[in-house]
């Protein structure tokens, strides 16, 4: 027997697919709810019940918690917990197999859950091999409703349910890892921006919120005698809103309510952090006969040399995860830079330069695209014979006329870019995609320069290369200017190489796979004390090169790369050529 269905079709679903939310072992993000929903319908469309229900197994793995359900019209939902072995869901999640009853009532395992009579009801096990994800539920107000084959026409369906949920979580976790690169990535060219103390403390504490749901949070900074946290910003939410996971934000740098903490009281997760100068991670927890739920706590001092500057203090009501306690030190450690800088920034007038540099960058660039791309479009009318035929050597001149051009709008889309990031605005359009894709059309576009040159460009790209959740367009801005430097290096007969491949490492701390990206050429090299120099701004490391570039080309390609959460580093040896080495993030299947 053969169920396909599919979960992801846009078919409406009818009003009576209640849902309710919990806290389970995934964040469920809109987009998996609606998954979810559909399972559900398409659960009790297949098996022709009114009674249908999913449960995931929640954060502490001892329960089934609905998420949604199909109730006839006029039913309210109802939010059901079941721990292992309690009632029909608890029963199969605890013993991982199926359970058919057709005299539910009449069976210890069920449970009733209201006053309407339930005569038969079959769950189903959802598991990702060995992992309980949860239970899939239909019931009958009549006796004697299912059968073995109805079973396994469920247990089908379950199938397939974990395949696209498990999809679905795999994708929310790309997407949640790369909002927080990005994050990370924003808030490092950020905070070192605001020189206003109150703007920086405000910056940090929404930027921790946007990324990591918590109830409250404060910023401390140490008094003049470190003796004393003192708090300089604090933010509060309901803890409805925490378990939604669309806060309304209070932030307050005046008038705050928690007070200053003594160093030496050592009852308080945060002052012992901040005695220790060690981050501290602390589960919700309930002590002796006291009834109270403590809230769980992140302290994360903020240190610099073994200096202690503040510290970065969380609660809410359910535990944090080991992936945001890691994301809030990354934050503590460019908080700590920030704070350090803020007074030599002052000093500098560093940021009036910079601003005035985006500023002029932003404004050569806007004024340059308009007769770029008349140009443009009159040589491209030349090229179509609108004007005339052309001989062969006219369409050859006009055919490298065009292809410079295209080459100096590039150069203009790399401006405009350095001036969006000065300016904070540098945004990602995100999306899964093959690099394979985004390689070729790179290549396509340097093919004209390369044979000008008499320059081989090969391209080796390992088979069945795990996608990426990129920018394809900013990716390729950083291939091309990979091979653009490539090829300005590399002498007529020369060979450039472009590959991809899946790194043979995987990052302990991450727990991902990433794809290496290679470009390799045979030019002149780079001199030992230039590597240092290699990727900032404006800077021509072989004076003697052919000019292709304003010298702003390899500092975009490690802008974009680290916002997508890679790195990238050059291997040289002057006389015999360069390698450089883009490492991205990649999705696990």
């Amino acid at each position: 027997m053969t169920a396909h269905i599919s979960f992801t079709s846009n078919a409406l679903f009818t009003s009576n697919i209640a849902t309710t939310t919990i806290e389970s072992q995934e964040l469920i993000d809109p987009e998996q709810l609606q998954i979810i929903k559909k399972i559900v319908q398409h659960a009790g469309a297949l098996l022709e019940v009114a009674h249908c229900s999913l449960a995931l197994v929640d954060a502490s793995n001892t329960a089934v918690v609905t998420l949604a359900a199909l109730l006839p019209h006029g039913q309210q939902p109802r939010r059901t917990r079941f721990h292992f072995n309690e009632g029909v869901a608890g029963w199969v999640a605890a013993h991982r197999r199926s359970l058919l009853l057709n005299c539910a009532e009449q069976d210890p395992r069920f449970k009733r859950l209201g006053s309407q009579p339930i005569g038969s009801i079959l769950c189903v096990p959802l598991l990702d091999q060995q992992l309980l994800l949860g239970t899939l539920t239909v019931s009958s107000t009549q006796p004697d409703c299912f059968d073995e084959q109805k079973q396994r026409l469920l247990e089908i369906l379950a199938e397939q349910a974990v395949q696209t949920i498990v999809h679905a979580r795999q994708t929310a976790i790309a997407q949640q890892q790369a909002r927080q690169r990005e994050m990370l990535f924003r808030l490092s060219r950020t905070i070192v921006a605001h020189l206003d103390p109150e703007t920086l403390y405000h910056t940090i504490l929404t930027a921790i919120q946007n990324v990591i749901p918590c109830q409250q949070a404060i910023m401390y900074i140490t008094d003049e005698g470190a003796r004393k946290l003192v708090p300089v910003a604090e933010l509060n939410s309901e803890p409805h809103q925490i378990e939604d996971a669309h806060p309304i934000r209070d932030i307050r740098t005046t008038q705050l309510a928690s007070e200053p903490i003594d160093l030496e009281n050592k009852q308080l997760l945060a002052s012992w952090a901040a005695h220790h100068r060690h981050p501290m991670l602390r589960a919700p927890f309930r002590s002796g006969d006291n009834p109270e739920l403590f809230p769980a706590e992140v302290a994360v001092p903020l240190l610099a040399s073994n200096r202690l500057h503040g510290l970065i203090w969380l609660t809410r009501p359910t535990a944090f995860h080991s992936d945001e306690f890691r994301l809030v030190r990354h934050i503590s450690a460019m908080t700590t830079a920030a704070l350090e800088n803020r007074a030599l920034q002052q000093k500098s007038g560093s940021e009036g330069s910079r601003q005035m540099q985006a500023g002029f960058l932003s404004k050569v660039a806007h004024e340059l695209r308009s007769p770029i791309n008349t140009i443009n479009g009159y040589l491209d009318l030349a090229l179509e014979g609108v004007a005339g035929d052309l001989n062969e050597q006219q369409h050859e001149f006009i055919r490298r006329a065009r292809s410079g051009s295209e080459h100096l709008y590039a150069l203009l889309e790399d401006l405009l870019l350095i001036a969006r990031a000065d300016a904070g605005q540098l945004q990602l359009n995100r999306a899964i995609m093959r690099l394979s894709d985004v390689i070729e059309n790179a290549v396509e576009e340097m093919e004209l320069t390369a044979s000008d040159d008499n320059i081989i460009v090969g391209v080796e790209i390992a088979p069945n290369l795990p996608r990426l959740y990129g920018d394809a367009i900013r990716l390729q801005q950083v291939i091309r200017n990979l091979l653009s430097n490539a090829l300005r290096f590399t002498p007529a007969g020369g060979r450039v190489m472009i590959s991809a491949r899946l790194s043979e490492q995987i990052s302990a701390d991450e727990e991902e796979r990433t794809i290496e990206l290679l470009v390799n050429d045979t030019g002149a090299g780079i001199e030992p004390d230039k590597l240092p120099h290699i990727f900032e701004r404006f800077v021509q490391t072989v004076p003697g090169s052919r000019g292709r570039s304003g010298g702003h080309g390899l500092a975009i390609v490690k802008m974009v790369v680290e916002l997508h959460g890679g790195t990238v580093t050059v291997k040289s040896t002057p006389g015999e050529g360069s390698t450089f080495v883009c490492v991205l993030p990649c999705l696990l299947t």
